[in-house]
């Protein structure tokens, strides 16, 4: 049977949608009026106004005119992106504040006509200044708790939408934006590890990146919602392409070379500054009394930043920190998988050739044996690695900078350690 929708009504000239509940709705109503009150956000439905007389209590929301992402048509893989960039920096925002929505799902994320998204449903959401709701499985669980379940719930929705992507043709597997977005659904999913620390923020960092977009941006400040919108409303007609456009970017260096001959680039993937020398500027007044200044070509590329506590290394050789990590036996840098050793094998990533390219090294748990991989697989197939000594009943690694390569140092369970140098 259909469920029913909240009443309609104008308030003072604002449509607003009206949500009333008594006996244990009211106390769930008034759960989320509290919550929304907490967490007014532009990405989040708008409580207009909220009445509790004990018995029953009316909740007035800012009506949304969208429709919500269970009944929305599939979206491309670029879309997607900026999608779940928005849903991502918003939870990231309410976490910010102490409120986790603990409950998301698909019905909970409506879009509108240009794809911008308002979340609503925060009938379940956890807040700092309170106890958990207890309905059930969730009334043991803590804001903290409550933010690794939005994580879990943006892998699984993300991964739900890209397959629907694909199935409608919209996106292509191999496309690099697909690849990325199953990345970072892999990377929401390690939330499911107690162990493991995944946080909002860091998705919805990588999300604005390859959206092109970033957590500063402006959108409407769209208010309300409600759980599933109501057939016929406006913008329910698929949305056919976000406009995603690059800026061109043109850099032009101004400079006088020798003989008219090019300053030569060196071919060594390290950070280089290069100086051509360049004639003075004319002296203007007095030779000697005026200062004078330069422009020098900086090759030095500019990263993007790597979140704090993640692991890094230089994985492709364009001067900047990627970040890494292990999960299994599945290793994950620069936006690709690859499987390596067993769950118990001890791996990690550097520099061992001192050709700026880190790889992984992996130690044996069993037998303790030491390899050290000098290139990725690549193209499906696969890099074999070169055998560098054994160490007795390894326990953990660490990987330490000794100027141009890394160095592997092997920690025991007998609390010794041994330093090993790669293939150089």
């Amino acid at each position: 049977m259909p469920r029913r929708l909240p009443e309609a009504e104008d308030t003072d000239g604002i449509h607003v949608l009206v949500k009333r509940g008594s006996g244990a709705a009211a106390k769930r109503l008034r759960a989320e009026g509290e919550t929304l009150a907490m967490a007014k956000h532009p990405g989040v439905v708008e409580l207009v106004s909220m009445h509790d007389d004990a018995e029953e209590v009316t909740l007035r929301l800012a009506h949304v005119t969208g429709r919500n992402l269970l009944d929305q048509p599939p979206l491309d893989a670029r879309q997607l992106s900026a999608v779940f960039a928005e849903v991502a920096q918003t939870l990231a925002d309410l976490h910010a504040l102490g409120v986790a929505h603990t409950n998301l799902g698909a019905e909970h994320i409506i879009l509108d006509r240009h794809l911008h998204a308002t979340l609503c449903g925060f009938g379940s959401a956890c807040r700092s200044d309170s106890k958990p709701p207890t309905n059930g499985v969730l009334d043991h669980h803590t804001i903290g708790n409550g933010a690794r379940l939005d994580v879990i719930s943006i892998g699984r929705l993300l991964d739900r939408e890209v397959a629907r992507s694909l199935d409608d043709q919209l996106s292509e597997d191999r496309e690099p934006t697909v690849i990325a977005l199953r990345h970072i659904a892999d990377l929401a999913d390690c939330a499911t590890d107690p162990a493991r620390v995944v946080e909002m923020q860091q998705l919805a960092r990588r999300l604005h990146q390859l959206a092109g977009t970033t957590s500063h941006d402006p959108r409407p400040a769209s208010g309300g919602g409600l759980d599933r919108l109501r057939d016929g409303v406006d913008g329910s007609g698929r949305v056919v392409g976000a406009v995603l456009l690059a800026a061109a970017i043109a850099a032009i260096v101004l400079a006088t070379w020798p003989n008219g001959s090019s300053p030569t680039r060196d071919p060594s993937p390290e950070r280089v500054t290069l100086d051509p020398s360049p004639a003075p500027f004319p002296p203007v007044g007095a030779v000697g009394t005026e200062p004078q200044a330069e422009l020098i070509l900086d090759t030095r590329p500019i990263c993007e930043p790597v979140a704090p506590g993640a692991r890094r290394a230089d994985v492709d050789g364009d001067g900047c920190d990627d970040e890494w990590w292990r999960v299994g036996s599945v290793l994950a840098a620069a936006d690709e998988r690859y499987s390596l050793g067993d769950e118990d094998d001890l791996v990690t990533v550097g520099d061992w050739d001192c050709d700026g390219i880190a790889t992984p090294a992996l130690v044996d748990a069993v037998t303790g044996d030491v390899f050290f991989f000098s290139t990725w697989a690549v193209d499906g197939g696969s890099a074999i690695a070169e055998f560098a000594t054994t160490v007795a009943l390894p326990r953990a690694l660490f990987v330490t900078d000794s100027g141009a390569c890394d160095e592997l140092t092997v920690a025991t369970t007998t609390g010794e350690s041994h330093t090993i140098k790669g293939t150089a």
